[in-house]
């Protein structure tokens, strides 16, 4: 298929609109799997793999899942990349782009797929912001990953500040719903007395 040529002439079928959309189902679906008990096992096996395996987890068999889900993604994002540009290159996977995944990662967080959408986001910007000093963006960019593995080795957004955040929220949610549980009595009461008091009043009026 073209060899060491690349495969020009592919068809232009994708848009940013399509990419935008498949990319945020795709962090959506790894964000919902790393939050629950997949994740949990995950996070047992990267943690320590004997004791994962001694407590029952089949970790050949979550490696495969791992896998498995990982080439689908590779090839969903293969493919935009080459109905987008045009052209299928092997220079266009060379070393670079794969430093540059890495550094995403490590910005964002190895943990979450949320972190590493943001170290993606800011690995583009980062160039984006010095084009007139392209000579610095790669400085301003090591500075950016040596910052980061001082003061946070586990990257922008972890696996547990996310799920501290889903608690935070669904804490909060739960008490408002409980304020509005206490409020709603009082309501329900006022409305009895009134009606309480009705016939007394229709009584008045017929006298």
């Amino acid at each position: 298929i073209g060899g060491s040529t690349g495969l020009l002439g592919v068809p232009p079928y994708t848009t940013s609109i399509v990419c935008y959309i498949l990319a945020g189902a795709a962090v959506v679906i790894l964000v919902v799997l790393e939050l629950g008990r997949f994740g949990d096992v995950l996070e047992a096996i990267r943690t320590d793999t004997v004791a994962a395996e001694a407590s029952g987890i089949r970790i050949v068999r979550v490696r495969m899942a791992v896998f498995g889900v990982s080439g689908v993604l590779a090839g969903l994002s293969g493919a935009l990349t080459a109905g987008f540009l045009g052209i299928v290159d092997p220079d266009s996977f060379g070393l670079n782009q794969v430093n540059r995944a890495l550094i995403g990662v490590v910005i964002g967080g190895d943990t979450s797929a949320l972190g590493s959408l943001i170290g993606a986001t800011i690995l583009n910007i980062v160039p984006q912001i010095f084009a007139n000093f392209s000579d610095f963006s790669l400085l301003f960019l090591s500075i950016v990953v040596i910052v980061v593995l001082l003061v946070r080795p586990e990257g922008v957004i972890s696996r547990r500040l996310l799920k501290r955040f889903v608690r935070f929220v669904s804490k909060s949610m739960k008490r408002r719903k409980a304020v509005s549980a206490s409020e709603a009595p009082s309501t329900s009461a006022h409305q009895a007395r009134f009606l309480r008091s009705r016939p007394r009043w229709d009584r008045l009026q017929a006298t």
